[in-house]
């Protein structure tokens, strides 16, 4: 509220200088005009200064509902957010669908078990900082929750996509971190929906949401004994 009072006044000042300019370029000395203007510029400055500061922390309070704290990837609210926005684009033709791609780590229980909870973070903060150098800038790499994944590939073919997902599963499923002296294996499973005109948001999630868990089901079906 200060910056926006001290804002208000700076506008005000700004306002008086410009009208005691315009009054007074008919009879004051040119020595007092250039005195006057000197001062506006200077207000004019400060204003500035005070724009760029509320900017950057509505930035800051933007980032803090739409990012995940412990990633850095985008958070669940901001997923949606972004998700319902190519949803609209889609149905308004201005783009031609994509995927979603969602991922389930394996096991991530028994390393947070066996390692502890600092482990499973750093588990997380790998694979994050994998999805997010995978992705394209139009894309949104984000975490659910827990060891939930998702990324939203818009305006891609269902060719495009297969292929990058297929790259994207088999690159994954090579990651590591080492702790406390041992080189601990990441895996995940995914689940994978194609998106078009007409789909709504909630159908997607549903669907891919129940593909994601064919595969977990399929995975220990044929895990070894």
């Amino acid at each position: 509220m200060m910056h926006l009072k001290q804002q208000d006044n700076d506008d005000i000042e700004v306002v008086d200088i410009i009208e005691r300019v315009r009054q007074a370029s008919r009879k004051l000395p040119e020595q007092n005009l250039s005195f006057l203007l000197e001062n506006a510029y200077k207000v004019i400055a400060r204003s500035e200064k005070v724009i760029d500061s509320q900017e950057k922390r509505i930035r800051n309070l933007q980032n803090l509902l739409t990012k995940d704290e412990l990633t850095g990837l985008t958070n669940r609210r901001g997923f949606m957010e972004n998700f319902a926005r190519e949803i609209d684009r889609t149905n308004r033709d201005q783009s031609q669908g994509g995927l979603l791609l969602m991922i389930d780590l394996d096991d991530f229980k028994i390393i947070n078990d066996t390692f502890g909870h600092m482990a499973g973070d750093i588990a997380l903060k790998a694979v994050a900082d994998f999805l997010y150098n995978e992705v394209r800038d139009m894309d949104t790499a984000a975490r659910l929750g827990g060891d939930e994944f998702l990324i939203l590939m818009p305006d891609t073919s269902s060719k495009q996509a297969e292929l990058r997902t297929n790259i994207l599963k088999n690159r994954m499923n090579e990651l590591s971190f080492f702790w406390q002296g041992k080189t601990i294996g990441i895996k995940g499973s995914l689940g994978m929906k194609d998106y078009k005109k007409g789909d709504t948001l909630e159908d997607i999630l549903k669907d891919v949401d129940s593909a994601l868990y064919k595969n977990k089901d399929k995975k220990r079906s044929t895990k070894p004994l």
